[in-house]
């Protein structure tokens, strides 16, 4: 199991500080499918669980990102 610091620092990379570097597509108000994320984050870790990567974002106190109706987004508070 990878820390989950780790998958908060490559979701941060991902869907804040260089999104533009994935296949993702996101929306007007910075959201993108939480179904292609989770394929990205599995093509960087790849035996890491759905399970894992949704812990990380609802288990977290600064609330970093916002998962709503089958999509994710970075939060900037």
């Amino acid at each position: 199991m990878l820390p989950p610091e780790r998958i908060s620092r490559f979701l941060s990379y991902l869907l804040r500080h260089r999104p533009k570097e994935y296949p993702l597509s996101f929306d007007s108000r910075g959201f993108t499918s939480w179904s292609d994320v989770v394929e990205v984050v599995r093509e960087r870790f790849p035996d890491i669980a759905e399970e894992e990567i949704r812990g990380v974002i609802e288990g977290s106190d600064k609330k970093r990102f916002e998962l709503k109706d089958g999509k994710i987004r970075a939060t900037y508070g």
